[in-house]
């Protein structure tokens, strides 16, 4: 009886410890870059054998969080100082943020600034004029790209003073397969970390 009592017991934590090992390991994945594969086996006399190997790498199943989107591209004639153009930057992500969900840290801007020689525009428009062009996930829905919108021109208005009309938005969606991430996975592959289709 004894005997039995002890077998059960050598069982039941050679059974916990393997439990706790693939606990760990997923742990491990999930919130860092590395990646664990072990093997484990008893042998004939009952010992338990763990053979680990290490990488530092996500498997693409397990990536989560996306930080590559939107891409952000801004257009303005050259002049400007760079707390304005910080405030720029700042009005387009914010906007972003409250109405396509975005992570706050989640940030792929870049802005132009032209000569006014290569840069034409109506004549109705100032030189204040800005021209925002974003290519984002595709999946967001028409209200949320209409507040978005709406949300960018607020915040340049009231930030800097620009004028609504000198504000021009195009939004670009290229199809998830048409984004290479995470290491050169396609975005249909992964889990993004949030939503798009809000």
């Amino acid at each position: 009886m004894v005997a039995r009592l002890v077998l059960l017991a050598d069982s039941a934590f050679k059974y916990f410890f393997c439990f706790i090992t693939v606990t760990i390991s997923v742990g491990i994945v999930w919130f860092s870059n590395i990646w664990i594969d072990y093997n484990i086996t008893f042998d004939s006399l009952g010992y338990l054998n763990i053979e680990f190997h290490i990488t530092f790498q996500y498997p693409w199943k397990l990536i989560k969080g996306v930080d590559i989107m939107p891409l952000v591209k801004i257009e303005i004639l050259k002049g400007k100082s760079p707390e304005y153009k910080k405030a720029l930057l700042d009005g387009v992500h914010k906007a972003l943020v409250d109405c396509f969900k975005i992570p706050d840290y989640d940030r792929n801007q870049r802005l132009y600034e032209l000569d006014r020689e290569n840069f034409e525009f109506s004549s109705n428009k100032t030189e204040n004029f800005v021209l925002i062009e974003l290519t984002v996930f595709k999946g967001r829905s028409y209200e949320a790209k209409k507040s978005l919108y709406k949300a960018i021109v607020d915040n340049l208005e009231k930030a800097l003073g620009i004028k609504r009309t000198d504000v021009l938005i195009v939004i670009h969606e290229p199809p998830l397969e048409n984004w290479g991430v995470a290491g050169g996975v396609p975005a249909s592959e992964v889990d993004l970390g949030f939503k798009v289709d809000v």
